[in-house]
């Protein structure tokens, strides 16, 4: 069943990105759990933070969850990271 969705998602990292956006702020804005949504945060803030390989379409695709998340509750990630991750992969 999930087949024909993994081909287009390996095949276009525009769906991809679209997609895990969509997953991730919708699971998010689910969770009533203030400590899971900390932990799914901080979880991004982490990949962000610790990122060495600077992928255009993983870095841009974090930065418009972070984005996501701000709109939600205000969740927020140091501008120095998204500015270092931004130039380093040239998603700006």
């Amino acid at each position: 069943m999930l087949l024909p969705l993994l081909a287009i998602v390996r095949a276009d990292s525009t769906i991809a990105t679209e997609l895990l956006v969509e997953v991730f702020t919708q699971l998010y804005q689910e969770q009533r759990d203030k400590d899971v949504r900390a932990k799914l945060g901080d979880g991004l803030k982490h990949i962000l933070a610790s990122s060495k390989v600077f992928d255009y379409s993983v870095i841009s695709c974090a930065h418009r969850i972070a984005l996501e998340l701000l709109k939600i509750d205000g969740f927020t990630v140091d501008s120095e990271v998204i500015e270092r991750t931004g130039e380093h992969s040239m998603s700006f």
